[in-house]
């Protein structure tokens, strides 16, 4: 009777371990997939936020060198008419400011 029993037990527990082990594998299979595809979600994620930012800087850059340019152009042509405008006895920019 306890032969029986120990066969029967040893058959269980024959039978159990490794359909846990397989059973533990595929889990442990599973969430490394889960892991690989949450990184690559992370760096697709950063990579975008990256673009964004390079981007609106780029934008940023672009139209503050065109305001400055413009300044720029804006201050030559106000100086050109103030030189422009002198005639005899005008001596430049001071004198129209009152300041010569």
């Amino acid at each position: 009777m306890a032969i029986e029993k120990l066969s029967t037990y040893r058959d269980e527990v024959g039978a159990y371990q490794p359909n846990n082990l397989v059973a533990a594998i595929r889990g442990q299979s599973v969430d490394l997939e889960n892991l690989r595809a949450s990184e690559s979600t992370i760096r697709d994620t950063d990579f975008a936020e990256t673009t964004v930012d390079f981007v609106k800087n780029k934008v940023l850059f672009e139209a503050n060198a065109a305001v400055l340019s413009k300044a720029n152009k804006t201050a030559k042509s106000v100086l050109q008419i103030v030189k422009s405008t002198g005639g005899p006895g005008f001596s430049g920019p001071r004198n129209l400011l009152g300041i010569g």
